[in-house]
């Protein structure tokens, strides 16, 4: 089966997620204690393929279509042990950390900024 979506960005018309500034995503670090160490963290690099961005964005696209609150994917390594497994149409190579994809519902972007503002401004 082929996909093909063809929208140039500058004729794109705004969907209701970006009018309601609700389409967040959140990244956490975790270490090998599963203790979050995002605050201590600057970067998160994803290194993906072509076919990577194609199957990883296209059973996102599945998963938001039947999106349920709390559910989680996670999607692990391959290793000589356990072989590799495709998962959320991606393998993720034996140096990858495990990925966890989490549906979770979010408030709009400016709550979180006031929230931050707010506690920053404390400091």
């Amino acid at each position: 089966m082929i996909y093909e979506i063809s929208i140039p960005r500058e004729y794109a018309v705004a969907e209701d997620f970006e009018k309601n500034d609700s389409n967040l995503a959140c990244f956490k670090v975790l270490d090998k204690q599963a203790n979050d160490i995002s605050d201590q963290i600057r970067y998160i690099t994803i290194f993906l393929s072509e076919n990577a961005m194609l199957g990883l964005g296209t059973e996102l696209i599945r998963l938001a279509h039947n999106y349920e609150e709390g559910k989680e994917i996670h999607i692990i390594p391959a290793s000589k042990e356990k072989g590799a497994e495709q998962s959320m149409g991606v393998y993720l190579t034996p140096d990858s950390c495990e990925l966890i994809i989490r549906c979770q519902h979010f408030e709009s972007i400016e709550k979180y900024l006031e929230e931050y503002k707010n506690k920053t401004s404390l400091k």
